[in-house]
């Protein structure tokens, strides 16, 4: 009895594992983000949210000047990449981060960049998050 309720048990972790890392973006999987900001035009931008809302940073990929975006650094514990997107619009390369806010507090993205040729990381945008809300237990 008790080898059943552990292979049972393996078997409904198992599933829920997957069905939660197989989440593709979509208009369908519930990701709305709450904020959206177009970072095009500006290096230091900031945002104010509450915790459990969702944003994302939608910006050009600087590679007519020779550079190209190698990620983002933020807080684990405050924030959680739920996506990351480039796509083409126009024959302009774009790159979408998409973020679920876990916990109030104040906080920076900052997305890096590095030229084609190589060379040193750069920072390309700066984000502060400013979250408040909730920090209860329910």
């Amino acid at each position: 009895m008790f080898g059943l309720f552990d292979k049972i048990s393996f078997i409904v972790v198992f599933i829920l594992i997957l069905s939660g890392c197989g989440v593709p973006f979509s208009e369908d999987t519930g990701f709305d983000p709450t904020e959206i900001l177009v970072l095009d035009d500006k290096y230091d931008s900031s945002v104010s949210l509450e915790k459990g809302e969702i944003f994302a940073l939608d910006m050009r990929i600087p590679s007519d000047k020779g550079y190209e975006v190698i990620g983002a650094s933020f807080d684990p514990v405050m924030l959680r990449l739920e996506h990351y997107l480039e796509y083409d619009e126009e024959g302009t390369v774009r790159v979408v981060y998409m973020f679920s806010v876990l916990m109030k507090g104040i906080t920076d993205v900052l997305v890096k960049m590095k030229s084609i040729s190589g060379g040193e990381v750069e920072i390309y945008k700066r984000v502060s998050v400013k979250v408040s809300g909730d920090d209860g237990f329910f």
